[in-house]
Parts: C-alpha cells; structure tokens; sequence
C-alpha cells in the first residue's frame, strides 16, 4: 500500500511528512518556480501554488479526478528557535504572477547545529481528497533538491496520527 495515513472511511489525511532544510536562500520566485516545476513532473491535470497559510505551504489546487472541496497541501513546519531564518510571507490571490520576479527571501539556510537544523512537513487530505502517496512525496522531495532543499525521513505506509474532520 503507498497511501500514507489515511482514518478508516478514507476521508482525511492530517499527518507528518517528511524533514527538509533549505541549503541556500529560498526567494518568492523560486517557491513559484518550484510550484511550476511540481506541475511539469506530476503531468497534466496537476496544480500547485504556494498557500496562504502562516506556516506555509504548497497547496494542490487540482489535481485529476478532484471534486467539489477536495482539498491537498503540504505545509511547512519548523523546529527550530531561530525563526529568523522563516519568513513565509502573506500570499496574494494572484502570487503565482506577483512572485515571478520577487527576489524577497522566504527561507535563509538553518542554523549550521545539529539540533536546529531541519524542518518538517505536515501532510494534509481533506474532503475525500487521495491522501499522499509515497511516489508523489518523492517527486515532491526530487523537485526541493532542484531548489537546493534537502529531504530525509520519508513517512513510511503505515497509518500515522489521523484526525477526523
């Protein structure tokens, strides 16, 4: 099975995915490039944007056979102290447009200790969404290396903390 957590009626994802750490500046421009970059390896039917979250996050706004208020993201959590170094900025309905040229950073590479180091990922898939599968976060991991975005800890498939909504 490649699903990751999903409750017993197959309705909501609400878990951990995996760690990451920016190796160099992130810009507005590049989580735009990143969202297009996302949409070309998932194929056609795909859809990311950046999501207007205060952690942040990319959303999948379509995806093939997405219904009604099915809804997919991927949000970014961190936990590290140093929030100097987060800056997920507010998210205009348009930003796909706005941000192509932004060099405003988003994220500065993390803290050089150990401890501090790495983000992590919170999995979501509400509304009778498909949860995320192992081979989408993969490609999800694949596209952040092409940004200079180490992954590791990739959610195995067994049923992880589901919350029902």
């Amino acid at each position: 099975m490649d699903r990751i957590a999903q409750n017993r009626n197959g309705m909501n994802t609400y878990t951990l995915g995996f760690d990451f750490k920016p190796t160099m500046p992130v810009t507005k421009a590049d989580i735009v490039k990143l969202c297009k970059r996302l949409q070309e390896v998932f194929g056609p039917g795909w859809e990311f944007r950046p999501e207007a979250v205060t952690e942040g996050g990319i959303q999948v706004t379509h995806w093939p056979g997405k219904v009604g208020s099915m809804y997919k993201t991927i949000r970014f959590r961190y936990k590290c102290p140093d929030i100097s170094t987060w800056s997920w900025p507010c998210v205009p309905t348009d930003c796909m447009e706005k941000w192509k040229d932004a060099k405003d950073v988003v994220w500065y590479p993390l803290s050089p200790r150990p401890r501090m180091q790495w983000c992590y990922t919170w999995l979501k898939a509400f509304h009778h969404a498909p949860p995320w599968t192992r081979p989408e976060l993969h490609l999800v991991a694949n596209v952040l290396a092409e940004f200079g975005i180490l992954t590791r800890k990739m959610p195995r498939d067994v049923p992880m903390r589901v919350r029902g909504l």
